[in-house]
């Protein structure tokens, strides 16, 4: 039976972004049968989106002493039984097609499988988002837009499938917004910061060459040097070996860029040693002149 709640003023990707942001506050740990179960979501899910609570009878059970009674006298304590002789893999989604049913399919969603892509798409349509903010230069709106895209991705179901191709996808998009992030603290000149999500990039992308030109910005700026030689070098010779010429050029400039840093900077180490010297000459005159005749 399919009872109408209300109506939502919403196109379909902007519905699954709303579910997506309102799912984050469901995680699968905090289920308790009685109090926050699949109905309780329902009944949130509906009062969110129609401001109209769900129909007040599909949780009617949960306000049983008697339900209550036999759940926690005997479902549980079989269920511990069954635990010692019971190897239970958990939940692995390996066929979830139709679980959702209904005109759910009609936009993608069908179980945990589908949910993902639910949060692979709020991840996209986020992260688009930022992506205007960040041309309009407002950096830290920017930022916290490609956040909460991150935090989309955080609250995925995992799967046992190691190349299912939502995963897949949303590694992508992982890697693609921590690139962001990271343009984002060289805007805002939190180079650190900078350097640590460019890390997180090599981690998985040892090969990424946009995350070591811009992590190579970031320790040029923080003193760096040869670190920042390090990083220009490689993406210039990975550039020099794909016919990159833009990235070329660009590699060039930094290194060069970096090497007027470097002869400053040894210039002034060479001025501070010859200071250095002639106060301690001075000194020593001074000690001389203090003798006894």
């Amino acid at each position: 039976e399919r009872l109408l709640i209300g109506r939502v003023e919403l196109d379909p990707l902007e519905l699954r972004t709303r579910i997506a942001e309102l799912a984050r506050q469901w995680p699968g740990n905090t289920y308790n049968p009685f109090e926050r179960n699949c109905n309780h979501f329902t009944d949130f899910l509906c009062r969110e989106l129609t401001s109209k609570p769900a129909p007040p009878f599909i949780n009617e059970f949960t306000h049983s002493r008697f339900v209550r009674g036999v759940f926690y006298g005997c479902v549980m304590p079989v269920g511990r039984c069954l635990e010692k002789w019971y190897d239970y893999g958990g939940i692995t989604y390996t066929d979830d097609a139709g679980v959702a049913g209904g005109e759910s399919n009609d936009l993608g969603i069908s179980g945990a499988r589908g949910i993902n892509q639910v949060l692979v798409e709020a991840a996209n349509s986020r992260k688009a988002t930022a992506n205007t903010l960040f041309k309009e230069g407002h950096y830290a709106e920017a930022r916290e837009a490609y956040n909460k895209a991150m935090g989309y991705l955080a609250t995925m179901s995992r799967r046992t499938e190691e190349e299912d191709e939502v995963c897949t996808q949303a590694d992508e998009v992982r890697m693609a917004l921590l690139l962001n992030l990271a343009a984002c603290d060289l805007k805002s000149q939190d180079y650190a910061r900078a350097v640590d999500t460019c890390d997180q990039v090599l981690e998985n992308q040892p090969g990424n060459q946009k995350a070591r030109y811009r992590r190579g910005i970031a320790c040029s700026h923080l003193g760096r040097l040869d670190a920042a030689t390090a990083d220009f070098r490689k993406v210039l010779q990975t550039a020099e070996d794909e016919g990159d010429s833009a990235t070329v050029r660009d590699a060039r400039r930094e290194i060069a860029r970096v090497k007027q840093l470097s002869d400053v900077e040894r210039a002034e180490d060479r001025a501070l040693a010859k200071r250095m010297m002639g106060v301690g000459n001075n000194n020593n005159n001074n000690n001389d002149n203090d003798d006894p005749l």
